[in-house]
């Protein structure tokens, strides 16, 4: 929580900073076809990385990879301890630019995920989910940015700990990790 925040104070001081080339440049926006790359930032025991590609001046399509932990607690009248799961995921999205403020740039996202999350015995998960949401895409210095959304998801879960299993459907809100972009 504490490497969010010193991220940010950095971020907030390197844009005070005014760079001449950036002051002069019309678009915040790397030109179309440009590639990036993303690390987000440790959210809940979790990281990712992605690849990003700008493939129009309005449109930016990516593939992160996400690594976390997941505490299974076990209810009812199973008294076994609680288990941590090691997952990775994949996430596929697209972002649509409508308009620049200056240095930032409001987008929407769409995105889906595939989760695969084992435990140290018999226990897994599984989930997938599908959802839309709004974001923000702030420039400090040409070529680099910090991006962050929010917004709603379908999703589909089913958890095996051996003895039980669960499945479920919902929709539920998101948020997404504070992640950092390089674009080149």
């Amino acid at each position: 929580m504490i490497s969010r925040y010193l991220v940010v104070v950095a971020s907030v001081t390197v844009a005070a900073i005014p760079t001449q080339s950036h002051a002069q440049s019309e678009r915040s926006l790397p030109p179309a076809g440009s590639y990036g790359i993303s690390f987000g930032l440790p959210d809940g025991g979790g990281s990712s990385f992605g690849i990003r590609k700008l493939l129009s001046e309005t449109t930016n399509g990516g593939l992160d990879f996400q690594f976390g932990l997941r505490r299974l607690e076990y209810g009812g009248t199973d008294l076994r301890d609680p288990e941590t799961l090691v997952g990775f995921g994949v996430v596929p999205s697209v972002r649509l630019y409508r308009r620049e403020f200056g240095d930032v740039v409001p987008f929407l996202e769409v995105h889906g995920a595939v989760v695969y999350q084992k435990g140290a015995v018999d226990s897994w998960a599984a989930s997938a989910a599908v959802g839309t949401g709004l974001g923000v895409e702030w420039f400090p210095v040409p070529g680099m940015s910090v991006s962050g959304s929010v917004g709603i998801e379908g999703t589909y879960d089913h958890v095996d700990a051996g003895t039980v299993t669960r499945t479920g459907y919902g929709v539920t809100t998101r948020r997404s990790e504070l992640s950092v972009n390089l674009y080149f």
